[in-house]
């Protein structure tokens, strides 16, 4: 004889449900299965306890089986939308998107007047890329319920995905108005932000979310990535390692505190935290490229060059790897192969974002390059009109690169456009081609970019620098504000570089760290030092003169470089300028140092010969690397003859 559950009247049933509904929205869901098991062995087909133990395996990670017991429900009650939701959701999670789809839909057109159901019907159209049939989902989500933060969230998303960033980050701010204490609006307002490149304002938003989650690792590293995007590289370095505090470590995480103490001149720690990140991640791209670029800090260049191929074996698009590669080329003198992967970084975060190279310098290195508004000159030969030349990146790599005109300049008509603090210093010089000011583009069919040329030109090995000049005038008028005196030399002097380049640290250094120098005797210093690394005291000896005024553009300062006798600068513009007014230059080189000042290019004597490079022997994590350099500075300083003879006063 076979058992059957006892009968259960309406009221038990109503009352049985009720204790479970309340146990489950209480999230006390252990006590809220049985219940709903009771009533289902009494009421097999008891719709609404069939949807509340569907909902509950849900909440549980059981989205199969929540498929079931909510697809009984529907067929129980196919008229409710609410059960239409839930399947759709529960099918969505296990990735079944069309019959999510189909069910959402059905739940919409049965409930038009549900927010709830238009919105989730938008997720399930969202995942299908059909964009602007979830927007449309969304808005009539919204103007059926306005303060549905959730529509609003979703459809910030959807607008984002679309390319519609400006509605879209009204859309998430909206979000984050309606419900200030949700994470996931605030995350996805931040990495909106994030992606505008609003990096300071991302950092704001990032940081709600972490207050919001204080133990969730993923927020504590996503506010560490933000706070590395503006060079506040402490406060970066203990988010990043709380989050590997709270949490087994993440190849992500591990990766981001790796750039984190590249920055902070600490290449050995970081390529240990590189090395790391990419054993629990082999294959990761974007792991891969940061390894090399800590490799490279170490002047492992093999091993570096292997990580980078092996990226791209199997994506030989990537445009991070082909750059980086391309500049390996180019440091160890593969130059028709490094010019080609140079090309990649034009590719590179839409062509407006600097980029990490193997050594650790920024492509853009700080500087806005203009919108491509012309045709591409591929560098044959034209007559229809100018061929606009773009200065694109840093000051001195424009400086740098100007050597490449005259080649230019036999194929087509030249106009260059360069940033306002070259553009005074190249009009005096006679180079092949009309100055003009950034975005001006009047009389040109083509453009190209200033460090396109030894690629599009054919021509990987570089001319003689471009002879710059320096205004007599000016120069008369340094001359006589410089100290009178006995003094045997001028030496100018640079020891910091723009501290707004994320890897400044690694190739500048405090001027008290030259105190060598003070020893040698008959020698005036001049601080060719700008920003805010001026204003650094002086070590004791050290004659050091500073101007009152600083040089107001490069023009300027080549007038008061050509009062000196010599030039000792770290690796930033100064090299360039003093390379190409002819005048000799001490270049204070780090270890890893740029692709342009290694053995591809004779340690800096192809670009200019008068170069001279003191470099670094070894990697540390301390800067004490610089010491045995300062001192071969300061003993070949003693050595040198006295300087010319001065004009009198």
């Amino acid at each position: 004889m076979t058992d059957h559950p006892a009968a259960m009247s309406d009221d038990e049933a109503r009352r049985r449900l009720d204790q479970a509904l309340g146990a489950h929205r209480a999230g006390r869901l252990a006590e809220a299965e049985p219940l709903y098991r009771a009533l289902l062995a009494a009421r097999p087909d008891h719709a609404e306890a069939l949807h509340g133990l569907g909902c509950l395996a849900q909440a549980v990670g059981r989205p199969d089986v929540a498929i079931g017991l909510i697809g009984q429900a529907v067929a129980q009650a196919p008229d409710v939308a609410a059960y239409g939701i839930s399947l759709g959701l529960a099918l969505l999670e296990q990735g079944h998107v069309e019959p999510a789809r189909a069910a959402l839909h059905v739940a919409a057109l049965r409930a038009p007047l549900m927010a709830e159901a238009h919105r989730a019907h938008a997720q399930a159209l969202l995942r299908l890329g059909r964009l602007d049939e979830a927007g449309a989902a969304l808005r009539q989500a919204i103007r059926l319920a306005p303060r549905d933060m959730a529509a609003h969230l979703v459809l910030g998303q959807v607008l984002g995905a679309a390319g519609q960033g400006d509605e879209a980050l009204s859309c998430l701010r909206q979000a984050t108005t309606l419900d200030p204490w949700a994470p996931l609006a605030w995350h996805a307002l931040a990495a909106s932000l994030a992606g505008r490149g609003e990096v300071a304002a991302a950092e704001q938003a990032f940081r709600k979310v972490a207050g919001l989650l204080p133990e969730d690792p993923a927020a504590a590293a996503n506010l560490g990535t933000a706070l590395w995007g503006l060079g506040r590289l402490e406060e970066a370095q203990a988010e990043l390692e709380r989050a590997l505090r709270l949490a087994p470590a993440t190849a992500a995480t591990l990766s981001s505190l790796g750039l984190v103490l590249l920055a902070q001149a600490r290449p050995l720690a970081a390529e240990a935290r590189f090395a790391a990140a990419r054993r629990l991640a082999p294959d990761d791209a974007a792991i891969l490229v940061n390894h090399a670029s800590g490799l490279a800090a170490l002047e492992r260049d093999t091993e570096a060059a292997e990580a980078l191929s092996q990226v791209l074996a199997a994506a030989p698009d990537h445009a991070e790897a082909r750059f980086n590669r391309g500049v390996l080329d180019l440091a160890h003198g593969r130059r028709a192969e490094g010019w080609r992967g140079f090309e990649a970084r034009l590719r590179l975060a839409g062509h407006d974002a600097p980029v990490r190279t193997p050594a650790g310098r920024d492509a853009a290195d700080g500087a806005t390059r203009a919108a491509r508004r012309l045709p591409p000159w591929d560098g044959a030969p034209r007559c229809d009109g100018a061929v606009l030349i773009r200065a694109e990146q840093g000051l001195g790599d424009g400086l740098m690169f100007l050597r490449w005109l005259h080649h230019a300049a036999s194929r087509a008509e030249l106009v260059l456009s360069l940033p306002a603090p070259l553009l005074r210093l190249v009009a005096g010089s006679g180079l092949p081609a009309r100055p003009v000011s950034d975005g001006e583009t009047q009389g040109c069919v083509a453009e190209a970019g200033l460090l396109s040329l030894p690629a599009l030109l054919g021509a990987p090995d570089p001319p003689p620098p471009a002879a710059l000049r320096a205004d007599p005038a000016e120069a008369r008028a340094w001359e006589a504000m410089l100290p009178a005196g006995t003094h045997g030399r001028r030496v100018g002097l640079v020891w910091a570089g723009a501290p707004a380049y994320r890897f400044d640290r690694a190739r500048s250094l405090p001027l008290a760290r030259l105190a060598p120098l003070a020893g040698c005797r008959d020698t005036l210093f001049v601080a060719l030092q700008q920003g805010e690394a001026a204003d650094d005291p002086a070590p004791p000896g050290l004659d050091l003169w500073r101007p009152a005024a600083p040089p107001a553009d490069l023009a300027a300062t080549a007038a008061l470089v050509s009062c000196l006798d010599l030039v000792i600068t770290v690796d930033t513009a100064l090299v360039h300028l003093a390379g190409s007014l002819g005048g000799p230059v001490w270049l204070l080189d780090r270890f890893g140092g740029d692709w342009r000042w290694r053995d591809g290019f004779g340690f800096g004597a192809d670009w200019y010969p008068q170069l001279r490079r003191f470099a670094q022997m070894r990697a540390t994590d301390n800067g004490e690397a610089w010491d045995p350099v300062i001192d071969a500075v300061a003993e070949a300083l003693a050595q040198l003859p006295a300087g010319r003879p001065r004009p009198e006063r």
